[in-house]
């Protein structure tokens, strides 16, 4: 009598520890398959979404739309004169390289030439500008101006945000995402927001860096304090989802082992 209650006692606790340990099994599963990695296809910069049906030999080409950057009040550009003229005679002495500031009005300041207004310019429009202008003071000017202030920011799912300088014109969104760090796994890349400020209004743009068909965009090149904003896929929010579910399965898990180790005490 006693043997076959300890073997009924047995069966009950291998029976409650299987279905405890089963139920968890099944969880983990289907939490798994539920919240899995991200796709490979929402990962892959730049692909070729027509699925070309035979390879190609050579490399394809687009026609990049090359953006003309036109200077606005409170740009600061370097400029850089050089010429064959004796220093004694050249107004601008020893120091040929100047750091001016696009006032209000559109202008900057020269010496002897005066206010020069260059809003609207583009910067090679400018350096010719200027050419021109000190060619009367000036035997065989050589001009140089560059952007100083292209500063860009990017936030959200990338490896370091923050505002950076851009060391030249012409730089691409791809360039600047990679000064940030890149992107990170769960960024959305089939939307990548441009917050684009021009005096007091603002533009929103959408580019898509899944796709190689962005080099057609006149997106592709960002402008002087662009704002990049990269978003969270929704799987990023499904990890955060997984997480609290499996530490609430730890716990359920806890709870199932203190039961049964209760059962055990109570029927033993």
């Amino acid at each position: 009598m006693l043997i076959r209650k300890i073997i009924q006692r047995s069966l009950l606790y291998k029976k409650i520890f299987n279905k405890a340990f089963l139920s968890l099994y099944l969880s983990y599963i289907l939490l798994f398959l539920a919240f899995g990695c991200v796709p490979v296809g929402k990962q892959k910069y730049m692909q070729d979404r027509r699925h070309d049906t035979a390879p190609t030999i050579n490399a394809k080409e687009y026609a990049l739309m090359i953006p003309e950057y036109k200077l606005k009040a409170d740009d600061i550009v370097s400029v850089e004169v050089f010429s064959l003229t004796q220093e004694k005679f050249n107004f601008l002495g020893s120091t040929p390289k100047m750091e001016l500031t696009v006032n209000r009005q559109g202008n900057i300041e020269l010496p002897v030439v005066g206010d020069l207004k260059v809003a609207g310019l583009t910067v090679g429009q400018m350096q010719e500008k200027i050419k021109e202008l000190t060619a009367d003071y000036l035997k065989s000017p050589k001009v140089t101006v560059k952007l100083v202030n292209f500063n860009f920011t990017v936030l959200g799912e990338v490896g370091d945000e923050g505002t950076f300088k851009a060391d030249g014109g012409n730089l691409t969104i791809l360039q600047a995402i990679g000064q940030a760090g890149g992107l990170t796994e769960f960024a959305d890349r089939a939307s990548v927001r441009i917050i684009r400020h021009d005096q007091a209004t603002a533009s929103v743009y959408k580019v898509n860096v899944l796709e190689d068909n962005i080099l057609l965009s006149d997106r592709y090149f960002i402008q002087p304090n662009d704002v990049i904003l990269v978003d969270p896929l929704a799987k990023k929010n499904a990890r955060t989802t997984t997480s609290n579910l499996t530490l609430g399965l730890s716990i359920l898990g806890t709870i199932n082992s203190a039961f049964i180790a209760w059962l055990f005490i109570l029927y033993r």
